[in-house]
């Protein structure tokens, strides 16, 4: 989140799942059912006043917690009771 919200860039979020079951499957010749899933573009907006440890830690969690929304249940683990808060720190960037 530092990084990204330091240079103003665009996240892609992208959740893939299935994969872990290919060298398994591969051992029995068959095939392996990978998914993708490509989320909405976003950026992190800048607090105000001096950039603290916490607000980083709030906006990595709120990206994990969009990340863990993209994915089947089963594959959420800590994220997967999402809070019912809006985000603070992401604002979604509108295609044109």
């Amino acid at each position: 989140s530092y990084i990204a919200l330091k240079t103003g860039a665009t996240i892609l979020p992208v959740a893939i799942w299935g994969q872990e079951k290919f060298y398994r499957n591969l051992r029995r010749l068959r095939p392996t059912e990978v998914h993708i899933k490509i989320g909405r573009p976003f950026r992190f907006v800048r607090p105000e006043g001096k950039l603290r440890r916490e607000h980083l830690t709030e906006m990595t969690t709120e990206a994990m917690y969009l990340l863990a929304s993209m994915l089947p249940p089963e594959y959420r683990g800590v994220y997967a009771n999402p809070r019912k808060t809006e985000f603070k720190y992401i604002r979604f960037v509108d295609s044109d």
